[in-house]
């Protein structure tokens, strides 16, 4: 009993140096803005933010308790992504002691459930779930879900209320941090059928709550997911579509088995003359043989039948039959599948010789930690933006997507020319990609295009008319080939769209501007009196309003704001102090 608890203790340690690598992760502008640095309901635990966990969606999925994990880290540690990291980690250690004590019960092999778990732990795949800040989710859910399964193992050793109950509370709790729990009660009929529990009256209606709970969840994602019907990118037939879930399938099966050529994102397979790629259908017909195979040489009954329909049954839910998103697979559905691998190969390797068990666990071992070299690496793909597309491009050069955020990062970092051939070439791949169009007409503006910019910015505001930012850059661009009663109304419909936002304050500006040169002075000075409210560390901004006063008369407060800039750094102002003399 000691030994394979020290062994799981070193598991441990291994997998947090594994996973230290991610503490110098920044955040991402993939997901980071909308679920962390620009959400202002997790920057205070208060009846109206949690009024807000509980009504509003994040990034389409309703996760409750994933805003409240994010306040608690804000709450700590501000927006210091170290702290956000490290809550990850912490999740990922008990979700690896979850699988530890659930293969040990399923299986009833001590030593071999922790290498189970070291499996799991520095698998590369898995990385994707733990390195983002972002899938948050991914890892809520999984701890809950983990934890809610060895409570139903519990209460079917000994059953009891209290232990029933248990498994539902934590369900539940799986369940508000993100809706793919939605098959735990496949889950606990497959358990019941694998230890051949009498399928009587009470077993049926144990579940009842659980199924109840699973028709929410999934009513809930139908409803709150805003890309779940938006249109076939390949326009698949059905059986291309059933080709295609079946080669989703198979990449995952293989990834989990052979993790390499791991990319942070895989897009949809091209059409190659119309068809879709060949190895799509021929993967898909290897795994109907492959399951024919299993079915007919093994029980259902048998922990390797039960491990693999565990890794069938958590990936149901993401296989593309109905397109959702942008990404075609993404490893890090494989977090909790992997599980279930876990369990067969455990059950597996029981059934060879004495010689060949230790042969197999030798190279188990040395695979572990070729695996945790391998996580350890993988984890800068997510160390800033430029890195974590680049490693997209490096895999899929015609990620529209990809092109487009790399553009901000060059433009973040000063290369103007760079962005704009990243904003283009992805404008070339795909004509209807707004934040493209945006990046594209922010590097014209630098370069002191604003006719370009405006054209680009047109186009990206017909594309998606829902973006503050777009109206504020297009204000910005009339502003600058003096379309001045243009700029105020961009300016308003940017205040109107995120009256509360973190760059609202840009619009304010804006909007003063053009008020001041529509002779609007108290309009223009009450713009900027705002936008300083919003931002009051800005000394730009009472160089803008000193400007602005004295223009319409108020020397004294002009000069004043004047003053005050200069005073805070705000070198560019001085040379507007001679009106002050």
């Amino acid at each position: 009993m000691g030994r394979p608890t020290a062994w799981l203790g070193a598991v441990l340690v291994l997998t947090a140096i594994v996973y230290s690598s991610s503490f110098q992760n920044a955040f991402l502008n993939w997901d980071d803005p909308v679920n962390v640095t620009q959400n202002h309901s997790i920057r205070a635990f208060s009846a109206a933010n949690v009024r807000v966990w509980f009504t509003e969606p994040l990034l389409g999925m309703y996760s409750p308790l994933v805003y409240a994990s994010f306040t608690i880290d804000h709450a700590i540690g501000g927006l210091k992504p170290f702290v956000y990291h490290a809550t990850n980690l912490a999740l990922h250690l008990l979700a690896v002691l979850l699988v530890a004590s659930i293969v040990r019960r399923l299986t009833e092999q001590p030593v071999a459930s922790v290498i189970a778990a070291a499996f799991f732990a520095v698998h590369p795949a898995n990385v994707a779930a733990v390195a983002p800040i972002s899938v948050r989710s991914s890892l809520l859910y999984a701890v809950f879900y983990l934890a809610a399964y060895r409570a139903y193992l519990w209460y079917l050793d000994r059953p009891s209320a209290r232990r029933w109950l248990l498994s539902l509370l934590l369900f539940a709790a799986s369940g508000l941090s993100k809706s793919a729990a939605a098959v735990f009660p496949v889950l606990l009929v497959l358990t019941d059928v694998s230890r051949r529990r009498e399928l009587d009256r009470r077993s049926l209606v144990e579940k009842i709550p659980f199924v109840a709970m699973a028709l929410a969840m999934g009513a809930g994602t139908l409803l709150l997911r805003d890309d779940v019907v938006t249109g076939d990118p390949l326009r698949t037939t059905w059986i291309e579509r059933a080709a295609l879930a079946g080669f989703q399938l198979g990449r995952y099966l293989l990834t989990s088995v052979a993790p390499a050529g791991l990319s942070p994102f895989y897009p949809y397979p091209e059409r190659v003359h119309g068809a879709l790629p060949p190895a799509v259908f021929v993967v898909s017909a290897v795994l109907v043989v492959l399951a024919f195979v299993v079915a007919r040489f093994r029980s259902v009954r048998a922990p390797l039948a039960f491990g693999l329909a565990f890794f069938v049954l958590h990936l149901v839910l993401v296989l593309k039959v109905v397109p959702v998103g942008e990404e075609f697979t993404a490893d890090r559905y494989l977090y909790l599948p992997i599980v279930g691998l876990c369990i067969a190969g455990v059950d597996l390797f029981q059934r060879f010789p004495d010689r060949a068990r230790r042969i197999g666990g030798a190279l188990v071992i040395v695979a572990v930690f070729a695996f945790a070299w391998h996580a350890y690496a993988r984890s800068a793909d997510w160390r800033d933006d430029m890195a974590f597309n680049s490693r997209i491009l490096e895999h899929y050069p015609r990620t529209a997507t990809a092109l487009a955020n790399r553009a901000a990062a060059h433009l973040q970092a000063g290369d103007v020319e760079a962005a704009a051939r990243d904003a283009t070439e992805a404008i070339r791949i795909d004509s209807s990609n707004a934040r493209a169009y945006f990046n594209r007409a922010t590097a014209s503006m630098l370069k002191g295009k604003p006719a370009d910019a405006l054209a680009d910015m047109n186009r990206a505001i017909s594309i998606d008319p829902r973006l503050p930012a777009s109206f504020e850059l297009r204000a910005q661009a009339r502003l600058n080939i003096g379309d001045t009663a243009g700029a105020r109304d961009d300016a308003d419909r940017a205040i109107a769209l995120a009256p509360g936002g973190d760059e609202v304050f840009k619009s304010f500006v804006t909007r003063g501007l053009a008020r001041a040169m529509l002779g609007d002075g108290p309009g223009a000075i009450a713009d900027m009196d705002r936008a300083i409210a919003l931002n009051p560390a800005e000394p730009a901004l009472l160089q803008n309003r000193g400007q602005v006063r004295i223009n319409f008369g108020d020397q004294i407060g002009g000069c004043a704001d004047l003053r005050a800039a200069v005073a805070r750094g705000r070198t560019e102002a001085v040379a507007f102090l001679a009106a002050c003399r």
